[in-house]
């Protein structure tokens, strides 16, 4: 069976470093076949590769829950969920994340 995702959002958010001009856009789908939400990254308008694998979000907080369930932890922690290595990919994840409010920063 293949994934058929619907579209829900689309947005853009700025990338983690607050140092980066750049932003990025992102979709939030929503997948019927396995009743599913996921994130994926569609653009990014400064320089780096990425994919725009769809990463269920049922992955990402099964990440979170089994790697830093109470601790801060770094966005390092979603490369895993992608097939495809680029080394964007968990930040630029982390970034979309953050600007839907399912995490927030940690103060330095």
């Amino acid at each position: 069976m293949t994934n058929t995702f619907r579209i829900i959002k689309k947005s853009t958010s700025s990338k983690l470093s607050p140092k980066s001009p750049s932003s990025l856009t992102y979709h939030v789908g929503y997948d019927d076949n396995s009743k599913s939400f996921h994130f994926r990254i569609t653009a990014n308008s400064g320089g780096g590769f990425f994919s725009n694998e769809w990463i269920p979000l049922s992955d990402i907080l099964d990440t979170i829950a089994t790697t830093f369930p109470v601790n801060p932890f770094k966005a390092i922690i979603f490369k895993p969920l992608y097939q495809s290595k680029g080394s964007n990919n968990h930040g630029f994840l982390a970034a979309a994340l953050r600007a839907e409010k399912l995490f927030l920063p940690v103060e330095k």
